[in-house]
């Protein structure tokens, strides 16, 4: 179960830098 959770860690930081760095590139 420790490796579940690493990933949905690793899921949500990937998710919040792709949400960031998406719109810096369009702009």
């Amino acid at each position: 179960m420790l490796w579940i959770k690493a990933l949905h860690i690793i899921f949500m930081v990937t998710w919040f830098a792709g949400l960031f760095y998406l719109p810096r590139l369009f702009v």
